[in-house]
């Protein structure tokens, strides 16, 4: 009785049954889950940075990357023009024989 010819016997189920239940109780945990998340998230947004905060933030952080940039262009500048006029670069490649054949350059 009960499904008829579909079971063997009564307390057997059909398998898409089986694959429902578990489903529906997948479906059910995911559920209490989310709305757990949901309300820890909620609750979490109160200690949250705001639109203002991040505003106030920004400025010092722009002033403070403009100044790094300066102070590298700086350092470059100034590092390529001593090294062309003191002409270190030929003194270290002269006083080792092995750099200056290696990258030895034609002088007219």
């Amino acid at each position: 009785t009960g499904m008829g010819t579909h079971v063997l016997s009564v307390k057997r189920k059909r398998w898409a049954d089986v694959e429902r239940e578990q489903l529906v109780a997948d479906f059910a945990k995911l559920k209490a889950d989310y709305e757990a998340t949901i309300a820890a998230l909620r609750a979490d947004d109160s200690k949250a940075v705001t639109k203002d905060e991040l505003e106030r933030l920004a400025v010092p952080a722009l002033v403070f990357a403009i100044i790094a940039f300066l102070m590298i262009c700086t350092s470059l500048i100034l590092g390529g023009v001593s090294c062309t006029r003191t002409r270190r670069h030929e003194r270290f490649f002269n006083d080792d024989d092995l750099l200056r054949e290696k990258y030895a350059t034609a002088r007219a």
